[in-house]
């Protein structure tokens, strides 16, 4: 198990609107592997005058794929109005998704003016292990509906130990058509010079039907590949389809990543 700590989050916020807001940190942490997250609210210099209430607690916000296009964001716990600290244990829910980022969600509940700033302070229990990201370009002699494999993590392999799941995040750029399939691929070997053959670790072919995609597997079970390995290679397991159109093809960008227990 780790145990990461963030820097504090700073904030100084002037607040005008009932409406919830939210001020989000720039920077993205996997969340595969992350259950649960602890935050401390530190409340300070709140100033409401004419009345008026202000509502600051931490918030979260996830992405699935991309982090230009994150899910909307999700407030957390129940909101502090007052000067003081305040903490929160959060459970991430991650499971389909495959980044998160924290941040502050705040409004007035009585309207007129409010300002507070503070920190937010974080830690978290980190299980996961991102591989670096893999380009595969696919593009098959037009007869070809084998399937090809392609190694990700750099050909590197990583331990079985403890090994709960397995997730891609997948970007497909200038697909033509709908006639070319993917999924995610396994191998476990205790030989690295006789890694031995592929397994497919999704139930089925993903089958993209636009020129561009985005997507994430969820989290696959590796309980299909053999037992009593020390080691585990993944792969993008790619092939041209059943169709007739001879022209399938893709660019794939594949960040994987493993969660262990």
């Amino acid at each position: 198990m780790c145990m990461r700590e963030l820097p504090p989050l700073r904030f100084d916020l002037s607040v005008y609107s009932t409406e919830q807001s939210f001020l989000w940190e720039d920077k993205w942490h996997a969340s595969t592997g992350v259950d649960d997250a602890d935050f401390l609210l530190d409340l300070r210099n709140v100033e409401e005058p004419g009345g008026s209430a202000i509502a600051i607690q931490p918030a979260v916000q996830l992405a699935a794929t991309r982090i230009d296009r994150p899910d909307a964001g999700t407030a957390v716990g129940s909101a502090a109005s007052a000067a003081g600290l305040t903490h929160y244990e959060h459970s991430l829910s991650a499971s389909l998704k495959f980044f998160w980022r924290r941040g502050i969600a705040y409004k007035l509940t009585t309207a007129s003016f409010a300002r507070a700033e503070g920190l937010l302070y974080t830690s978290y229990k980190d299980l996961g292990r991102v591989l670096p990201t893999e380009t595969v370009v696919f593009n098959p002699t037009n007869d070809t509906i084998g399937v090809s494999y392609f190694p990700l993590g750099g050909g590197r392999p990583q331990p079985t130990n403890s090994l709960t799941k397995l997730k891609l995040a997948v970007l497909g750029m200038g697909s033509l058509n709908a006639d070319m399939e993917w999924r995610l691929a396994g191998r476990g070997f205790n030989d690295p010079l006789a890694r031995g053959d592929w397994t497919n670790l999704e139930p089925a072919w993903n089958d993209p039907t636009t020129t561009n995609f985005n997507t994430n597997t969820g989290e696959v079970d590796p309980s299909s590949l053999p037992t009593g390995n020390q080691w585990i290679e993944l792969a993008l397991a790619v092939r041209k389809g059943v169709g007739t159109d001879p022209n399938s093809r893709c660019i794939f960008k594949v960040l994987p990543a493993l969660k262990y227990s």
